[in-house]
């Protein structure tokens, strides 16, 4: 279903193109105030350039970045020129989100959707704490056109402690 066509949605969510110019994002986003911030780190970078210039006018309570790393010193750079928490997660689009960040940075599967198995070169599985060659996903909410053991070439490792 199409966000589109979900009228309460259609007031609290907009998508941008991260292509988009920043004069643009920072225009629409301006505009929409939004309470929550996700997107690329890069993309999220450029707009915590325009904030701390004083042309971005937002102020989330809480940044997601999503679809590429989040290294330290952008986390950092974010919390402090956004003055909010900031956190990372990790969705693919052929299973929608795996997995979202606690507090302590640590990535936690959303087991509810997705069925995770890190597996060697072989396909065979790999025990917690080792490092995978690469990761099997199952999604567990798509009835019409089920992902059932769909390959990426993501390295995990996978860890049993709450």
């Amino acid at each position: 279903m199409r966000r589109d066509s979900i009228p309460f949605r259609k007031k609290k969510t907009l998508l941008l193109p991260a292509q988009s110019s920043s004069a643009d994002l920072v225009s629409k986003l301006n505009a929409f105030r939004p309470s929550l911030l996700s997107g690329f780190p890069s993309v999220l970078l450029r707009m915590a350039d325009e904030k701390k210039a004083g042309r971005l006018r937002i102020n989330p309570t809480c940044i997601i970045a999503d679809g590429e790393p989040l290294d330290k010193p952008s986390r950092n750079r974010l919390r402090k020129v956004f003055d909010c928490d900031v956190f990372s997660s990790y969705s693919t689009s052929i299973a929608g989100p795996i997995a979202y960040e606690c507090r302590e940075h640590h990535l936690h599967i959303n087991d509810n959707w997705v069925i995770l198995e890190p597996v060697d070169s072989d396909g065979l599985p790999v025990k917690p704490g080792r490092p995978s060659e690469k990761m099997l996903v199952t999604n567990l909410l798509s009835y019409t056109q089920p992902v059932i053991r769909y390959e990426l070439g993501d390295r995990v490792i996978m860890h049993t402690k709450p």
